[in-house]
């Protein structure tokens, strides 16, 4: 056996998070260019080497011409090594990026989805099933991709939850739900255990809002406590690292209506979140509208993003709101640190029209945003930035914990001793930012890790108010 390795976790604060959000000065503001028409940014997945695919309406970056989708160093600057070409008449939209760097794509009516080389080419062994009108499907608004952690591919839409291997065919050991024709699924959150938990919306249904989970086979989880509500309607769905749901949108419940609602880990309704209503108007002449895409930070805070109240800010709607875990706004943050400002006439009042459309946390706990924006922290930028993870507030010595981690590499298993009083809960993370393993904390633990896939992980510890982290290698 290896010699187990003894090192230090600096423990980050319960209010480390909460500091104004800076923007990260390494990462280079490259220029989306749409020809006469303003770019915007509407899909950003990082990959595992560093580098990140973007999609969006824009036809150059930097000048480098790629059309609606486009590969990011690490550095922020174009790969010109891809170059996406016109796949079609209709605008194509990234849906998703494998992990060996092809990327999934929306291209036109004819072709509802296309795979691209890592050179941007369409990729011919990429072929999508026709049987049950996946196509047709794929066509209309609201569809997407997920991937999972073997490859294969999970597709949503109206009337659809089904699940593909990653050539494109139908993966036959999985089980579609049984959905109605006016159910769109809105929202899936991918569960470790292989199975989904996910969102429906019924627009044709006095706007219900149903919720659902299913093993890895497609079976209905028989533990998981299903929710109907009506006259609402769910945008995202985000599984919080202590294994309960966050949902966004605009939902009726408790007499009020909530822009947040939480689920307990069995299904339930957590009635102790105190959601607000930030998809409400804080002014007459600026309505807001529900959130869109909602994401945890290391500290357990959660970021929400759509055209929203802040609570705390002027100058119109926000881009972003963070919330503490009460659900009460975080009014630390800078509603306006993203911003895209605009004039209205007659009163002459000047607002912030920008929009955060999709944002992910990475690993090391820096962010990464895209959107419709001109500005991040005053420096020009035009719809992708990276913000940098705030620094503790607590000098390092302060909080400290001795952990022994072997093997690192690991291969079948990782061990864990903790010195001190043991983290609430640990949880592996892929480099994207995805928890694939959590359990709850232990003077002594065994991580199984046969079953994933080889390369860099986070190991994250959760203490009450504070978190830490150490990479971790499967080989």
């Amino acid at each position: 056996m290896r010699k187990p390795l003894l090192f230090l976790l600096g423990l980050l604060g319960s209010g480390a998070l909460a500091q104004a959000q800076q923007r990260d000065p390494s990462f280079h503001n490259a220029t989306f260019q749409n020809g006469a028409n303003v770019s915007i940014l509407r899909r950003v997945v990082p990959q595992a080497d560093g580098k990140y695919v973007v999609g969006g309406d824009f036809t150059a970056v930097d000048g480098h011409a790629t059309r609606h989708v486009a590969r990011i160093l690490a550095d922020g600057r174009p790969d010109v090594s891809f170059r996406c070409p016109q796949l079609g008449s209709g605008v194509s939209g990234l849906l998703a990026v494998q992990a060996d760097g092809r990327a999934l794509v929306w291209a036109d009516s004819v072709r509802p989805l296309v795979r691209l080389l890592p050179s941007g080419d369409p990729d011919a062994s990429f072929v999508l099933d026709t049987s049950a009108a996946l196509g047709t499907r794929l066509r209309r608004a609201g569809a997407t991709v997920f991937v999972q952690a073997d490859g294969k591919l999970v597709v949503t839409g109206q009337q659809t939850l089904v699940r593909l291997n990653s050539d494109g065919s139908r993966d036959t050991g999985f089980q579609s739900p049984a959905l109605s024709a006016d159910m769109y699924v809105k929202a899936v959150s991918l569960e470790p255990t292989g199975g989904f938990t996910y969102v429906t919306s019924s627009p044709e249904l006095n706007n219900r809002v149903t919720t659902g989970r299913i093993s890895a086979t497609g079976a209905p989880d028989a533990s998981f406590v299903a929710q109907t509500l009506n006259r609402s309607d769910v945008n995202c769905l985000l599984r919080l690292a202590d294994g309960r749901y966050l949902l966004g949108g605009i939902f009726d419940y408790g007499g009020s209506i909530p822009s947040l609602l939480r689920l307990l880990p069995n299904g339930t309704i957590d009635s102790s979140l105190q959601s607000y209503q930030m998809g409400y108007p804080v002014y007459t002449n600026f309505p807001t509208g529900p959130v869109t895409r909602l994401v945890e930070q290391a500290d357990g805070l959660v970021l929400a993003a759509g055209t929203l109240n802040a609570a705390n800010a002027r100058g119109g709607p926000a881009p972003l709101v963070r919330c503490v875990a009460s659900g009460q706004p975080d009014t630390t943050l800078n509603a306006h640190y993203i911003s895209r400002f605009r004039t209205m006439p007659v009163i002459n009042y000047t607002y912030n029209t920008a929009r955060v459309i999709d944002m992910r946390v990475e690993a090391s706990g820096k962010i990464i945003v895209a959107g419709l924006f001109e500005q991040v922290g005053g420096q020009p930028s035009s719809g992708l930035t990276r913000l940098l993870a705030a620094q503790p507030l607590a000098s390092k010595s302060a909080h400290e914990a001795a952990v022994q981690l072997w093997p690192n590499p690991a291969r079948e298993q990782l061990e864990l001793r903790f010195e001190a009083a043991p983290p609430r809960r640990v949880a592996l993370l892929e480099a994207t930012g995805r928890t694939v393993l959590a359990v709850a904390g232990a003077p002594a633990l065994t991580l199984r890790t046969a079953g994933l896939a080889r390369g860099l992980y986070v190991l994250r510890l959760d203490y009450d108010g504070r978190t830490a982290s150490q990479r971790v290698v499967l080989e």
